[in-house]
């Protein structure tokens, strides 16, 4: 009977001992968050200066290098972390280049139907003497 207690206090203190120098494992290394690639922010800048700085060269700027990332977004060349920048410059430089080219359409419709009123109002009055 004494031996059982005996190795019952050795067994405690032995676990006891293993408990006071347990150290728990280290958590995993964080992961690095992803970033956007070059190309991705290259796109949002050609985006922004279609609508400030160079307005129908950084529209297709802006549409080349856009398609270009989304493509490579979808193959797994770049990261998924620039979809949203590349969709948002695609977006501007295409709306920039859309609405310029339906601008410089109207305005040539105004220039031209102004002058051919013009002409016609010249060429109405020579008829009329």
């Amino acid at each position: 009977m004494q031996s059982l207690i005996v190795r019952l206090l050795l067994f405690s203190w032995n676990t006891r001992q293993g408990f006071l120098n347990y150290q728990p494992p280290s958590p995993p290394p964080m992961a690095s968050p992803e970033k956007a690639s070059s190309l991705a922010i290259i796109t949002l800048l050609a985006g922004i200066s279609a609508w400030t700085i160079f307005p129908f060269v950084g529209g297709f700027v802006g549409i080349a290098t856009g398609w270009i990332e989304l493509g490579n977004i979808k193959t797994g060349k770049s990261s998924e972390a620039g979809r949203l920048i590349t969709q948002l410059g695609l977006g501007a430089s295409i709306a920039n280049v859309a609405l310029t080219i339906l601008g410089g359409c109207a305005l040539a419709i105004f220039y031209f139907g102004l002058f051919g009123l013009v002409l016609g109002a010249g060429a109405a009055g020579a008829a009329a003497h």
